[in-house]
């Protein structure tokens, strides 16, 4: 009997040991915000949102928007929380060593966005409600190198790429549905038409500002202003330079002076601006 006593004895504490999980509706988690993988995660008190300090064990939290299981060893998080927000919204969070690993993000029971950290970037992956890919990307995680930087690619609903945010090099770049070049902003500007050939360009070159235009890929202009505020335009005619043009204020009045390609004087007339009408 006393043998018996024992073994059920020692069972009760090996199982207390085991399933030994504090509930707590008092705290909650540092999670669901901007910081989400960039900081982290650390238990605060519900009301005060204070840090607060639990010792090492099992612990069931429920509060009204936080559920799960997770455990506290060496003042480090490890576990797995639900995050509700509103009645559509459902935030899983899987936390090791009070970092965010994964995030998965549901509106109406249907997956929302994926993230996951690795090769230290957070990695993600959004979805529409047809569950057709939108966005996909990475962010730096690193603090030496591009920290919350990366790249992000968006998505038609065709399923082809309409655009690449690129703000490690600070360039992005949209697509036209059927894959040509939309748009790059750098720290140039480039335009081009549903074809593919470039229409437009603008960039800056030892401090001027120059604008190119191009009809059917084909360089047609090219317009910058001097130090002395005069407008310049050098004309193409199918990248060929044929013209000079520079429109000078003369006496309060604006001319426009026309010369050759090696320099020559052509010709000067008096300048209206593109659509102002004058009297004969």
């Amino acid at each position: 009997m006393k043998s018996r006593n024992l073994i059920l004895l020692i069972l009760l504490m090996v199982s207390s040991s085991i399933f030994g999980q504090e509930k707590i509706n008092n705290i909650e988690l540092s999670i669901g915000n901007s910081k989400d993988f960039f900081e982290n995660v650390y238990v605060k008190d519900l009301e005060s949102h204070q840090r607060k300090t639990l010792k090492d064990g099992f612990y069931i939290l429920e509060n009204s928007s936080q559920k799960g299981k997770f455990e506290i060893k060496n003042e480090l998080i490890n576990g797995d929380i639900v995050l509700y927000e509103g009645e559509s919204y459902r935030k899983e969070y899987a936390i090791e060593n009070s970092k965010i690993i994964t995030l998965k993000i549901y509106h109406n029971d249907l997956l929302e966005t994926d993230a996951f950290r690795a090769n230290n970037k957070l990695n993600f992956k959004s979805y529409n409600d047809q569950n057709r890919l939108t966005k996909e990307g990475f962010v730096s995680l690193n603090r030496q190198a591009h920290y919350k930087k990366g790249i992000t690619k968006s998505y038609y609903k065709s399923g082809g790429l309409a655009s690449v945010e690129n703000s490690i090099l600070g360039i992005n770049t949209r697509y036209y549905e059927n894959g040509n070049k939309m748009e790059v902003h750098g720290k140039s500007y480039e335009k081009y038409n549903e074809d593919g050939t470039l229409g437009t360009k603008q960039y800056t070159k030892e401090g001027v500002f120059y604008v190119e235009n191009y009809y059917k890929g084909k360089l047609s202009s090219k317009q910058y202003e001097t130090k002395d505020k005069e407008e310049v335009t050098l004309v193409y005619d199918h990248d060929k330079f044929i013209r000079k043009e520079i429109i000078k204020n003369v006496d309060g009045e604006k001319y426009l002076y026309k010369y050759s390609p090696n320099g020559e004087f052509i010709e000067k007339e008096k300048y209206y601006a593109p659509g102002k009408v004058t009297s004969p």
